[in-house]
């Protein structure tokens, strides 16, 4: 059993295979699945295997206080001049671009239910996926679980403010373990896109 090697994604597989002449660019579906032991559903087994391989290849940055997590970010604005197109890159120096690329962000993670059967791969000007961003966000009742996976970074004020869990009360007075501070629903160091925008409604 000692000689068994394991490997932490599907990429580390296909290196390894290369360095021993074996070619895995035309393997099927099937036959991936067929080397791994689990005992899910197919599909759930290629969905948490995609999942796993994304998890360990990449690379995690480290976001600032008041930066923000953006799912397709940055290259996913398209903007067509004439017949060429042009990858938007945000700039962090303009706050109104990182909405606009938080909002298109939110309507990417929407198409699933928005998406007509199709048209899985058709490109959409910004301007559209902002407009769709808008209703969903005004619509009533509000359509919130698109806006769940976009993040903007706790500063060090609001990750003693956010708490999971339950207080404690000692000697000391109102006390919390650690483990329960810097939680906003479930992200934790992270204030969730949702919960910036209901809080913000009930303000209003």
């Amino acid at each position: 059993m000692s000689n068994i090697k394991k490997f932490s994604s599907r990429k580390e597989v296909t290196e390894f295979l290369t360095t021993k002449e074996i070619d895995t660019s035309n393997w099927s579906e099937e036959k991936w699945l067929s080397l791994n032991k689990g005992q899910a559903e197919i599909h759930m087994m290629a969905l948490a295997e995609a999942m796993w391989d994304a998890m360990n290849e990449s690379t995690p940055k480290e976001l600032k206080a008041g930066e923000w997590h953006i799912p397709f970010c940055p290259k996913f604005l398209i903007y067509k001049e004439g017949e060429q197109k042009v990858s938007y890159v945000p700039n962090p120096a303009f706050p109104e671009e990182i909405m606009d690329c938080v909002k298109v962000s939110t309507a990417i993670c929407a198409r699933t239910s928005y998406t007509i059967v199709g048209e899985e791969g058709k490109e959409r000007l910004s301007s559209e996926d902002i407009a769709l961003h808008d209703r969903m966000a005004n619509a009533v009742p509000f359509h919130a679980s698109p806006f769940e996976h976009c993040a903007r970074a706790m500063s060090d004020k609001e990750y003693q403010r956010y708490v999971k869990g339950y207080a404690s009360y000692g000697h000391d007075g109102l006390g919390f373990d650690h483990n329960q501070l810097g939680w906003c629903r479930n992200f934790k160091g992270f204030i969730q896109y949702r919960e910036i925008l209901e809080t913000f409604k009930l303000e209003k």
